[in-house]
């Protein structure tokens, strides 16, 4: 026995050291030949082992193994520890108190049960091989383990199923594949084109699309969008190179020639003897830089890949591809493990503020006051549109967004919360009130339109709004992208009495940092970070917003027009003089001032005379925060100082950085929790 408590010992610790702590734990309940609840049974040797397990299931995530083995080995107050981390407080309080046995505790958590036994993975993986495929992959779907269902539903045969499983469950390729075995190209391209860019296999899910688009010769935003990665790099295969030649082909019979020509010359950069790729780019130059790229007329050609029911067949695809993953960018320093923030806004632990948060979107359309749609110069050359299609609450906009109601209005655009048929889900439509039938308008709202699209095509992370579509309706330009519940920072701050809790403001700052970091790695300077531009969603997720756009009316607390660009009370000094020149460091800035007000509930600089405000951004030296606020703690002072400074070069390096010396400051006032 004990040779063999030491041999399962050993194992255990070699998977652990690869990290696979999962594995680890399993591999002691399989040698131990018990499931985790008959843990009591064992001698004390085996006990031990058994609590070894437990905390290698903590450190998996699969609290539900690790609580069974806990309350069977009689550590209450573990098992009551890793109760509360999973939300269910009641249990804990109960396990404590000594009313609470293993099979209630679980099934009060939710667990469910499948043939009289409380459901974990363990048991879904027992009746798998036991045979019981129905039983498990039930038991797999309860416990939300959405992969080993779909594995298990495509052994059966089950293609469809599982396709459906990995798509509900957020496996994009895996679903796009298995669509794809079943011909369905249209659900395969929406899941293809969902793939993150970060992905092992987005490269490979590339020349899936590339192909499938080429096949049906159509263009959407949504693939143009999920490619842009993939363009921006160096084909590294010789199935790359070929598919980026055909999207250029792809590109140009659509007349989208800036795009052929990016795409093209990219081939000819990798291999300028590649076919014809250098008459092909010698005939783009010869006409004249379109003003209208992809974006111009993707919304006119657009029918939808989604509704595509032609039934293709698999093998033309599906040839070996590249397994080379994507070089990942540089990491951004682990988040530490922090308080949830409260879903639903109200008092209590984790709560940013005591009220209710609400539906909103992009910062530009803020409803700073209630202003009515303008006339735009021009407007009476374009008919209205019918009373049936209008931007009103219960119309269907080019036949796709249902409009549910407004929820935000600002001198520029309006926002609607919509439902997109399409996506079958719920998302902002954006819509600029001005007419484009005006040449004066429609060239200063179109460089802002092209701008903040081009951009959103480089910007894919959590911490940044998404953006998904485009169009033009009876003359207005629109937007469809993420819709977010909650509030923007500014809305939460001014909810406070004070100061910000100091976790909870550094823990959405962490976040602001892993956005513009994302943004900085693809050139991007956003040149207007504020509390209004950082939203906080109601699970407590903050987006980095309003890339790429410009306000154009002199107010305090707006972007000034002409001499400069940027909000005055958030504006670095270097950015005062030479806008076009700002480097990230204009942002961290920016950052700064953000963090100075959410801990001190102040300002740095603060004038009415917008010259006076400026110049104090320039020459005065920045009250420190502990003036203000004597608990700031001195690693945040230090922190919010740095990112004052008037000299650029003397702030931290990059959002990463900042983000490092902040979770540092987050460990050291929370002790480590």
């Amino acid at each position: 026995m004990v040779n063999r408590y030491q041999h399962l010992f050993q194992k255990a610790g070699d998977l652990a050291n690869e990290g696979q702590y999962q594995l680890a734990g399993k591999s002691i309940l399989d040698g131990l030949n018990i499931a985790p609840n008959q843990a009591a049974t064992l001698d004390a040797k085996g006990k031990k082992l058994a609590y070894l397990a437990a905390t290698y299931f903590t450190k998996s995530d699969d609290l539900g193994l690790a609580i069974e083995l806990y309350l069977a080995l009689g550590e209450r107050n573990k098992a009551a520890e890793y109760l509360e981390k999973s939300g269910d407080m009641l249990g804990a309080q109960k396990v404590r108190e000594g009313r609470l046995g293993r099979v209630e505790s679980l099934s009060k958590r939710g667990s469910g049960a499948v043939g009289g036994d409380a459901i974990t993975k363990y048991t879904a993986e027992r009746f798998e091989k036991e045979g019981k495929f129905d039983l498990a992959v039930k038991a797999y779907l309860q416990v939300r383990a959405f992969n080993d269902a779909a594995r298990l539903l495509r052994s059966q045969g089950r293609l469809q199923d599982a396709a459906n499983v990995y798509a509900e469950g957020g496996r994009a390729y895996e679903a796009a594949h298995c669509f794809f075995e079943l011909g369905d190209i249209g659900k395969a391209l929406e899941n293809y084109v969902r793939v993150p860019r970060d992905h092992k296999q987005y490269r490979r899910a590339a020349l899936q699309v590339i192909a499938m688009a080429v096949q049906i010769n159509q263009m959407t935003f949504q693939i143009d969008n999920f490619l842009a990665e993939f363009i921006r790099t160096t084909p590294a295969t010789p199935q790359e190179l070929s598919a980026l030649y055909q999207l250029g082909g792809l590109y140009e019979s659509q007349d989208f020639l800036g795009n052929a020509k990016e795409v093209f010359q990219k081939v000819c950069d990798a291999d300028p003897n590649f076919k014809d790729v250098q008459l092909r780019i010698e005939r783009l130059q010869r006409f004249s830089n379109p003003s209208a790229a992809v974006y111009e007329k993707i919304r006119a050609q657009e029918a939808g890949f989604r509704g595509e029911q032609r039934r293709i067949d698999p093998k033309s695809y599906l040839k070996p591809l590249s397994e080379e993953p994507m070089p990942d960018l540089p990491p951004m320093p682990d988040l530490p493990n922090l308080p949830d923030l409260n879903e639903t806004g109200s008092d209590g632990p984790g709560a940013l503020s005591n009220q209710a948060g609400f539906s909103h979107t992009i910062a530009a359309v803020r409803a700073q006051a209630s202003v009515a749609p303008p006339a735009a110069h021009g407007a009476a050359s374009v008919a209205p549109p019918p009373e049936d299609q209008g931007f009103v609450v219960g119309n269907t906009i080019a036949k796709r967004y249902v409009i549910l109601e407004e929820i935000g209005r600002g001198g520029m655009a309006a926002v609607f919360r919509a439902e997109d048929k399409e996506l079958e889900e719920e998302i902002a439509l954006k819509v600029f009130l001005t007419q484009i039938s005006d040449p004066a308008t429609l060239k200063e709202s179109e460089a802002r339109f092209k701008q903040e699209l081009k951009l959103s095509r480089k910007l894919l992370h959590k911490n940044i709004i998404r953006l998904y579509d485009i169009g033009i309706h009876y003359g207005h330009r629109y937007i469809s992208m993420e819709l977010l519940h909650g509030k923007d920072l500014e809305q939460r701050l001014s909810a406070l009495e004070g100061p910000m809790d100091f976790a909870k403001g550094i823990y959405l700052m962490i976040q602001a940092c892993a956005g513009l970091h994302a943004a900085h790695e693809q050139g991007v300077v956003h040149r207007d970070i504020k509390p209004e531009n950082l939203f906080v969603t109601n699970s407590g997720v903050l987006k980095v917003m309003d890339f790429g756009i410009a306000k154009n009316t002199v107010k305090p607390g707006m972007t000034v027009e002409g001499m400069l660009a940027g909000t005055p009370h958030y504006i670095a000094p270097e950015q005062i003089s030479s806008f076009s020149k700002v480097t990230l460091a204009a942002d961290l800035y920016a950052l700064g001032v953000v963090m100075y007000k959410m801990f001190t509930a102040a300002l740095p600089f603060n004038n009415d005379d917008m010259t006076k405000l400026l110049m104090m951004h320039i020459n005065n030296p920045v009250t420190p925060p502990v003036d203000l606020n004597p608990q700031i703690p001195a690693g945040l002072q230090r922190i919010i100082m740095t990112l004052l400074k008037k000299n650029p070069a003397q702030r931290f390096k990059d959002a990463r950085e900042t983000a490092a010396h902040l979770k540092q400051v987050y460990l050291e006032i929370t002790g480590g929790q």
